[in-house]
């Protein structure tokens, strides 16, 4: 389950943050995850609260805002939305794409 290890991560994130702008309690973390990162969204909420014991975020809640997958194709020069990975272009069935969109993972807010 890699999710904890990324909770770990987030954690030492908010902590970090929180040291500079002396926060001794976060409530609420808010992340951008896109669809194409790979991970489990219910494993990392089940993960968190493991993760963020004995820290500022101890009894945080995390707001995840889900970003749809993005892909440009090479092929026909048209964007479209993409909600896993070897899909074809939509518009022309064609495999040569950049995914522009739909991979982050970010701490995008931290609410006290």
């Amino acid at each position: 389950m890699h999710e904890l290890t990324i909770c770990q991560n987030i954690i030492k994130i908010i902590e970090e943050n929180a040291l500079k702008q002396n926060i001794s309690n976060v409530k609420t973390i808010k992340l951008a995850i896109g669809v194409l990162s790979g991970i489990e969204l219910d494993a990392l909420t089940f993960s968190f609260p493991i993760a963020a014991k004995n820290s500022v975020a101890n009894n945080a809640e995390l707001d995840i805002e889900v970003i749809q997958g993005q892909a440009f194709c090479r092929s026909c020069s048209k964007a479209f939305n993409i909600e896993q990975y070897m899909q074809p272009c939509v518009f022309c069935g064609g495999f040569e794409y950049d995914i522009i969109q739909g991979k982050e993972l970010k701490v995008v807010g931290i609410l006290m």
